[in-house]
């Protein structure tokens, strides 16, 4: 199974564990990592080497990043190995459900990856509110 690490500015990692376990239940192999705005890049990528270890079992790992371009996005990309551990940006819900679901059927990190990011965008919707004549 593909570990996944969820990261991101403040508590957004461990709230987005809360709502995937919710409604999917405990989840074995997924860590996350809150990032204080005091940590510095050292101490964010030590630290997101532990959490990668814990969860990444021969399959690879799959680190969500909250924000593209931020720290916590940054660190990662650096922590990348193609095919091994990949990064997606932009985190939400949606996606890390879906994450979640396939991880166990899918041994391709990148391909979860690609997947998920779809998966993500297909949530995204503009609704406008409904007339109530």
């Amino acid at each position: 199974m593909i570990g996944i690490v969820l990261v991101g500015h403040s508590e957004i990692a461990p709230a987005m564990r809360c709502g995937i376990e919710h409604v999917l239940g405990p989840q074995p192999q997924l860590a996350t990592l809150a990032v204080a705005g005091s940590m510095r890049a050292e101490a964010i990528e030590a630290e997101l080497r532990v959490q990668l270890a814990t969860v990444e079992e021969g399959s690879g790992a799959l680190i969500m990043a909250d924000m593209l371009g931020g720290t916590p996005c940054n660190v990662a990309a650096s922590l990348c190995s193609p095919g091994r551990i990949e990064l997606v940006c932009g985190l939400n819900l949606p996606m890390a459900i879906k994450a979640v679901k396939l991880r166990s059927v899918m041994d391709d990190p990148a391909l979860l990856a690609a997947t998920v990011v779809e998966a993500g965008r297909s949530y995204i919707r503009h609704l406008e509110p409904q007339s109530h004549d």
